[in-house]
């Protein structure tokens, strides 16, 4: 998973944002209940200290509750109201006690004693007893038949609204990561959807090269911000198209209009040093001339190949072509070259290899590379040429001892007139466009070219074609 895609970062605010907005709606929901809990607990309080204070009677520090004990709700309440119940004298000495609040531990706090009898007065007050539980109190003051003031205290355990509380937190700590997990996997399906477009339009962009400029991202239709982009994407295109298209007419037109005048130098100059009558001085400069008209025309043929392969106009036979066959003849023609340069070459194979190819442009890719090899490569040097295959292609691999090429330079080493060493670039022969012609032919074939290098060790080319398939491939299946 990347961690700086749009789509994570979309999935990861927006669960940060759930995960942030559910714990703030669950404190304070939490809060809200425990303001209602509370509330409801201090108004039953009150309603129990209202009835108890109905039915109480002290006389001579002695308690009793008269009520209508044929009433079975006066007898309800003041059996169940009295559960936790506790009476104080004014000088703090408790003469009325449940036994609820004796087994609970607790034990009255005089702190305050005579503001607390001050009438009329009624407290809440929430203390914790010795064994831990909080129990809820109300305080209010009753008087006994000589109108002495008495504390009486009312109840309530808050045990049990602390476990529906604490139910509720627990619940949520466990359901707001369950939620916030659910809104990350509906996030990242959601993301995945709606970036789904930007898949697309980054898939077509990586399709898109200069020489197939033809191909347009799709546009949904709805109008909105992608299809926009998508538009904009495409207007862009269009007109890189027609740039490249009016670059590549332009280099047509002109390597078509300069082949004419040098093909003529090139026949006046051929005649004037096949006359008698010129000098050694006007023999050398028309020599000279003669090899840089040579050398444009070379030039010139190869842009014209280039600026086809670029229009989609390199024509090729296309016909089956045994590579191991092919190699041997290949090198036979090579040998003589290699033998004056004091290089070796030799042929691996693996065994007969077809693809479907054009002889005549494999030939001038082949030639090209060990052409390259051999002036690259120092006398006593090897060159090394390898053909293997897979079940999908057929591989030739070309690998030369020479000088190498610095790995900086082998992004760039395909790019039309790109040379490694350019103070070198005048002494070893060449246009600059060999490399750039022998992609454009492995491409039209619809095969890869690689290559690998370091310097003072060596150069390898990796070549593959894609192989012949065979006549039980190619026919119907019967059944």
């Amino acid at each position: 998973m990347n961690t700086r895609s749009i789509r994570f970062r979309m999935t990861a605010s927006y669960s940060l944002l759930s995960a942030t907005t559910l714990t703030i709606f669950g404190v304070a929901l939490y809060q809200f209940l425990s303001i209602i809990f509370f509330n409801y607990v201090d108004a039953d309080l009150r309603k129990q200290a209202e009835v108890i204070k109905r039915f109480i009677r002290i006389e001579d520090d002695q308690i009793r509750l008269e009520y209508d004990k044929n009433n079975p709700e006066e007898a309800t309440m003041a059996d169940s109201y009295t559960d936790y119940m506790r009476v104080i004298d004014r000088y703090g000495r408790v003469i009325n006690q449940s036994t609820g609040l004796v087994m609970m531990g607790d034990e009255f706090r005089a702190d305050h004693l005579p503001d607390r009898l001050q009438a009329p007065r009624t407290g809440f007050r929430t203390v914790t007893a010795r064994n831990h539980e909080k129990i809820r109190f109300i305080e209010t003051v009753i008087y006994d038949s000589s109108h002495i003031p008495y504390l009486l205290q009312i109840g309530f355990p808050l045990r049990p609204t602390e476990q529906a509380l604490r139910g509720f937190m627990w619940a949520g700590i466990v359901l707001i990561p369950v939620t916030v997990a659910i809104a990350f996997t509906g996030g990242w399906l959601m993301a995945n959807r709606m970036l789904k477009p930007v898949s697309h339009i980054t898939q077509t962009a990586q399709q898109i090269s200069a020489s197939n400029l033809a191909l347009r991202i799709p546009v949904r239709g709805i109008n909105d911000e992608l299809d926009q982009l998508a538009a904009t994407f495409n207007d862009m295109i269009a007109r890189l198209e027609s740039g490249f298209e009016r670059i590549r007419q332009f280099s047509s037109n002109v390597s078509h209009e300069l082949r004419t005048p040098l093909t003529i130098i090139q026949g006046e100059t051929e005649v004037a040093l096949m006359s008698d009558g010129a000098n050694a001085d006007f023999r050398r400069v028309l020599e000279s001339n003669l090899e840089e008209i040579d050398r444009m025309s070379h030039m010139i043929n190869d842009l014209l190949t280039l600026a086809r392969a670029d229009a989609g106009e390199l024509d090729l036979n296309l016909q089956p072509l045994e590579l191991e066959s092919f190699l041997t003849d290949l090198l036979s023609q090579v040998q003589l070259i290699a033998l004056e340069k004091e290089i070796s070459i030799t042929l691996d194979s693996s065994g007969p290899i077809t693809t479907r190819g054009d002889a005549l442009q494999i030939r001038r890719v082949m030639l090209n590379l060990i052409d390259n090899a051999l002036k690259y490569t120092p006398p006593f040097g090897k060159i090394r040429i390898a053909l293997s295959s897979d079940e999908r292609w057929g591989r030739i691999s070309l690998l030369d001892t020479g000088r190498g090429i610095p790995y900086e330079s082998l992004p760039y080493i395909f790019d039309r007139f790109y040379r490694v060493d350019q103070s070198r670039s005048r002494e070893v022969a060449g246009t600059g466009l060999g490399l750039s012609i022998v992609k454009s032919i492995v491409d039209a074939h619809g095969g890869r070219i690689d290559v690998k290098s370091r310097l003072g060790i060596g150069t390898e080319f990796i070549l593959r074609f894609p192989l012949e398939k065979t006549a039980e491939e190619t026919s119907p299946v019967s059944f």
